[in-house]
């Protein structure tokens, strides 16, 4: 499943490469983008492209949801301009999308 598993007292997992490979699969698709201002577009193919890397290892991950979360928070404060220490929360609901919680219990919801 591309999880890292590390030992120690209590068993833990790596997120470093599926974050690595989410935000170069965000980099491709805002880098190659050819209307920049065409926000909504991007989004789409973002949540098409870059999304399911973040889901695809919640089985194995279910105590690293915060960590997911910061990652496609970061897609808002990209398309949209905003601030690191400015909440995108309600661009999400503003925009009618899920949060990253609600896709993560989806998720878990189409494996059970």
């Amino acid at each position: 499943m591309g999880v890292d598993v590390i030992a120690g007292k209590s068993i833990g997992f790596d997120m470093n490469p599926t974050k690595r490979l989410f935000y170069a699969a965000c980099n491709s698709i805002l880098n190659h983008a050819n209307n920049p201002d065409d926000e909504p577009v991007q989004l789409r193919l973002q949540e098409t492209y870059t999304l399911p890397i973040l889901t695809y290892t919640i089985a194995a991950m279910d105590l690293e949801v915060k960590q997911l979360n910061v990652c496609w928070n970061s897609v808002y404060r990209r398309l949209f301009g905003f601030h690191k220490w400015e909440s995108v929360r309600g661009c999400i609901s503003g925009m009618g999308r899920l949060t990253s919680y609600t896709c993560v219990n989806w998720q878990r919801l189409n494996i059970i």
